[in-house]
């Protein structure tokens, strides 16, 4: 590369630099999301997704953090479409597959054609890049002239920019450059690391009558009754190779690529039909949400937390999506668990909260994890990763009776092990505590700075020992004796079977509230209970670590009224002097956090309270665009509140909503999978009152394929297996 005051050089292409634009983003508008009041939508495949408001726009400067991104780059902050310079006036507007978007808009009254007679299509698909198609309909008696005008534009801010952090420096902006050969017209950005990040736009099926300042410009005579159309690409490159998989040229065959793998996907996955249309729907949404979350990276898939903020490799979220999700396909856990592995730590570096063991909190691939301006590459500071792997690991062997993979997974386990007892461990429980000064305060899956707090309202302090964390050591060290029996190291399954039992024993001794007779949601550094009234312990429940006595008091505390809305369980309860229903952890209500809940209920065989909670998150859910659950909505009571509030920075699509609506099918059918022994055991399955009945097709335990139908009978309800290829032996019990 070579590089002047005014020119930079690449690969033998020159780029003049751009002096209009201000490398440094404190000279410019910061990037935050104040304003959130236009309806967002979002359309996303593999590690592409666009997200625009309802007319398919990016508006100049907005701040809500709409733009097309890839690989945590926002690589456009500006599509804007106006006919005879006017925005188009919408008529409706969908993205229901996911991938795709159709907007149907119509013109205003303008420069002497009424008003409604003209259509607007704009059709829009992601598959390798950003496709649209604009068609204009004439629907007038007479010919008409029209000037539509595409403006693109790109900040190629790092999504820690868009989320509202500050930088000190940037790179260089570079002048568009323009390509009649080719029809291209390509953005770029030369970054602080030395790296070319460019947004080229691929121009076909009628091309602009000329281009200026970052403007096409189409002029149209149409015809009474005719319809002209044009159509481009938007791909995304770094360092000159694309961010995502190379695309087809043309709309229509990124259209038929795009169904094409969704239909290769539905394939492979097991299929769920029931007799409540409306159930269905939110079945589906979440079919296609978890398709369109998954992200391809080095080799695997995984499925992404949720878009926007947090498109990109989380552990937590994508163990926890994986485990809820495993009937439907176990392949994403298999990927997931490969992929965490490869990354797993190998080191003690403070600044990534790193220690050898350890699975990873976060993996970011923007400017500002490359430039090394931020930690997380990957970043380490979760303290409740590497025993979700383990759970995890566990969980597929479960499935599938893998030996031989989990053969091939167990040095990591046994290094994950080690990372518990050597760094994890302190005075017998697993603690976390902050190296890095630009890591998480909190390292929990409730990390906000402001979320683990005593009931005086004072932050606690770290090491902090969560109580959920201790579930899940407990069920990591338990599962994975039952590994090491199977792998036929008795010795060790002896010494975890041991280690577990002891910390179950300590954790309901020292956890244990007796004046509110209810679990402390954590320790705090010196040892004094939290003892605010949290969803946390409902996590307890589904790693089996709550003695007896202790599970019915948790069950009762849970559903008074100060924990449960009507809509779902609290994450803080309404007494607490640190509630807020519209914070992110402190009194709003997570899918999730409900979906682990209900299925650690049903585990201990409190079938009704479970069910309360899979029918209030399917009454949220058909109250929401496209049936879809979003991260989480605010706590407000459901008798004040007659539909669920959003919360306005809530991730939509997100993995682990997605995946509790299956969590939650789980906690009516109660599969408990034993495929090492042969086995499918169904424990007394049981629909809900608005639900007739399920059927599943095409569902993989082990080497065999059932298909399942379970109906109601009274107050019973029944389960037959309508086909089985395969020996596995299906086992109902009552």
């Amino acid at each position: 590369m070579e590089e002047t005051i005014d020119r930079v050089t690449i690969q033998g292409k020159t780029y003049i630099v751009d002096i209009k634009s201000s490398p440094i983003i404190g000279e410019g508008k910061p990037f935050v999301f104040e304003d959130l009041r236009e309806e967002r939508q979002v359309v996303k495949h593999d590690d592409l997704f666009l997200i625009s408001n309802r007319n398919g726009d990016i508006p100049a400067n907005n701040t809500g953090g709409l733009g097309l991104y890839s690989q945590d780059v926002r690589y456009l902050s500006c599509l804007e479409l106006r006919v005879n310079g006017h925005i188009p006036t919408l008529l409706s507007s969908t993205t229901e597959s996911g991938f795709t978007a159709s907007i149907l808009s119509c013109n205003g009254q303008f420069d002497g054609i009424p008003q409604q007679t003209v259509r607007i299509q704009r059709e829009s698909v992601i598959f390798g890049a950003l496709h649209e198609r604009v068609s204009i309909t004439n629907y007038n008696s007479f010919p008409i002239k029209l000037t539509l005008a595409v403006s693109f534009d790109s900040d190629f801010a790092d999504m820690f920019e868009v989320r509202g952090m500050r930088r000190e420096r940037r790179g260089r902006y570079l002048e568009p450059v323009i390509d009649e050969k080719t029809a291209t017209f390509t953005l770029a950005y030369l970054g602080v690391t030395g790296e070319l990040l460019e947004t080229r736009i691929h121009f076909s099926e009628n091309l602009p009558a000329h281009i200026e300042d970052r403007t096409a410009i189409y002029q149209f005579h149409l015809d009474p009754h005719s319809t002209q159309r044009f159509s481009y690409s938007i791909s995304t490159l770094r360092a000159e190779k694309p961010t995502v998989a190379i695309s087809p040229v043309y709309y229509e065959h990124a259209v038929a690529s795009a169904n094409a793998s969704f239909s290769d996907y539905l394939e492979r996955c097991a299929r769920v039909e029931t007799d409540n249309r409306l159930f269905n729907r939110t079945l589906d949404r979440s079919l296609r949400d978890l398709f369109i979350l998954r992200n391809s990276f080095d080799g695997e898939n995984y499925v992404a937390a949720g878009v926007p903020w947090f498109a990109s490799l989380f552990g937590r979220d994508s163990l926890i999506s994986s485990m809820q999700t495993m009937m439907l396909n176990s392949k994403l856990m298999r990927d997931t668990l490969v992929l965490l592995a490869r990354y797993q730590g190998q080191r003690v570096d403070p600044w990534r909260d790193e220690e050898p063991g350890k699975i990873l909190h976060e993996l970011r691939l923007g400017e500002m994890a490359r430039s090394g301006e931020i930690p997380h590459t990957p970043y380490y500071g979760s303290v409740d990763s590497t025993p979700l792997w383990l759970m995890g690991l566990a969980r597929y062997y479960s499935w599938t009776a893998d030996l031989e993979f989990v053969q091939k997974m167990w040095p990591a386990a046994l290094s994950a092990i080690e990372w518990m007892d050597r760094y994890g461990f302190q005075d017998g429980y697993l603690v976390y505590h902050r190296s890095s000064d630009k890591g998480l305060l909190n390292q929990g899956w409730k990390d906000s700075g402001d979320s683990v707090i005593h009931r005086d309202g004072t932050l606690a302090d770290s090491p902090i020992a969560l109580c959920e964390a201790q579930g899940y050591a407990y069920a990591a060290k338990l599962r994975c004796g039952e590994l090491a029996r199977a792998l036929g190291d008795e010795r060790l399954a002896r010494k975890l079977q041991q280690e577990a039992d002891d910390l179950k024993e300590r954790f309901n001794r020292d956890f244990w509230l007796d004046d509110i007779d209810y679990c402390a949601m954590a320790l705090d550094a010196n040892k004094r209970a939290i003892a605010s009234v949290t969803s946390n312990p409902g996590h307890c429940l589904w790693t089996g670590i709550f003695t007896p006595e202790h599970t019915r008091s948790v069950a009762e505390r849970l559903f008074a009224p100060d924990m449960y809305s009507g809509w779902g369980l609290r994450t803080l309860s309404q007494q607490s002097i640190a509630f807020n229903p519209m914070s992110y952890h402190n009194g709003s209500i997570w899918p999730h956090d409900n979906g682990i809940i209900a299925r650690g209920l049903r585990l201990y065989g409190f079938i009704t309270e479970s069910l309360r909670i899979v029918s209030s998150l399917f009454e949220v859910a058909i109250t929401q665009p496209y049936f879809r659950l979003p991260e989480l909505f605010c706590g407000f009571a459901r008798d004040v509140q007659e539909v669920p509030v959003q919360y306005p920075v809530a991730c939509s699509p997100q993995a682990w909503a997605a995946g509790s609506i299956y969590h939650l099918l789980m906690c009516m059918l109660n599969l408990v999978p034993d495929t090492p022994q042969n086995r499918l055991h169904i424990i007394d399955p049981q629909l809900p009152d608005w639900l007739n009945s399920v059927t599943i097709q095409n569902l993989h335990v082990g080497s065999s394929v059932l298909n399942l139908k379970f109906f109601r009978s009274g107050v019973r309800t029944i389960c037959e297996v309508m086909e089985k290829r395969g020996n596995i032996r299906v086992m109902i019990e009552s």
